[in-house]
């Protein structure tokens, strides 16, 4: 909450608004990108969604979050057998994630 008040401080309410739906649409595009990488077992698709997301995680302090990408890189470069599964964890965090950051009122 500190933070978020700090934001508004800093950047004024209506560009935090911006900021968080635009943080939200930016989840949003990552997991269906994800869902569909794990429908189609892509390893290079996962390893570049996980790569984006997981700046994206660090930047709005979703640190558990970016700390699960940073599993699911590394299994998917190293083409782990569990990567697949790694993708499904990582993918309902991800989901918990947006629904907390949707929740979240300015």
């Amino acid at each position: 909450e500190k933070v978020l008040q700090q934001l508004v401080k800093d950047i004024g309410l209506d560009n935090a608004r911006k900021f968080m739906d635009s943080l939200e649409s930016e989840y949003q595009k990552r997991i269906n990108s994800i869902r569909e990488a794990i429908e189609t077992e892509s390893l290079t698709a996962l390893t570049a969604e996980a790569h984006a997301l997981k700046s994206t995680a660090h930047v709005s302090g979703a640190y558990q979050l970016a700390e699960q990408l940073i599993k699911l890189e590394t299994a998917c470069n190293d083409e782990n057998e569990e990567a697949i599964s790694i993708a499904r964890e990582t993918l309902t965090l991800a989901e918990l994630t947006c629904f907390a950051y949707r929740d979240i009122k300015l």
